[in-house]
């Protein structure tokens, strides 16, 4: 096991050999550095217990609910607004989520991407994917009566809560009818530890 400062400040030539590898989530864990490690052509790669490459994923909520309803986890209705044009996903990783669950991750394409053939679903995750359509949008109208918004023409009813595509932000809002909303509040510690 080594911490936080090792896993921050030191080069991962210097990061001791293990045999199994255990990395949780968050917003300052140097994710990239992490996998740089696993790949150090000169050490065995030690087993990962959970996939450093699928943990980038969980960045944007967008990616990981796109999943969920694809393997039939049930996820609440929900509308997205997306102004940044979706997410990005390195070309290696969709084409993995591709293979593995048979998936067509939403964003942008990679470059190749039209190139790759079908689409095919493991018979593990086949039939699972969620039946109702995702509304999907730049924008959002407010209803004239302000209990309502509107996206792409699917109506909203308050009370709602909006969540930002970023899932280290906690930003949460809840919004009720007649007006009026509130900020979830959430307490931040977020030291980390490689195992």
């Amino acid at each position: 096991m080594f911490g936080w400062n090792m896993a921050d400040s030191i080069d991962i030539s210097h990061w001791p050999p293990v045999d199994v590898l255990i990395s949780f989530f968050s917003t300052d864990f140097p994710l990239p550095k992490a996998l740089a490690y696993t790949q150090i052509p000169t050490r065995p790669p030690p087993m990962s217990i959970n996939s450093l490459a699928m943990q980038s994923l969980l960045w944007d909520r967008r990616l990981v609910l796109a999943i969920l309803d694809h393997v039939g986890v049930p996820t609440p209705k929900r509308a997205e607004i997306s102004r940044d044009g979706g997410p990005r996903v390195p070309r290696p990783l969709r084409k993995r989520v591709r293979r593995e669950l048979g998936l067509v991750l939403p964003g942008h394409k990679a470059k190749d991407e039209a190139e790759w053939g079908e689409v095919v679903i493991p018979d593990r995750w086949k039939g699972k994917q969620k039946s109702y359509v995702v509304p999907k949008d730049r924008d959002v109208i407010l209803r004239a009566d302000g209990d309502a918004i509107i996206v792409n023409g699917v109506v909203v009813e308050k009370p709602f809560v909006e969540k930002p595509v970023d899932g280290e932000d906690h930003n949460v809002y809840i919004y009720h009818r007649g007006g009026g909303g509130r900020r979830l509040f959430r307490k931040v510690s977020h030291r980390s530890r490689l195992s």
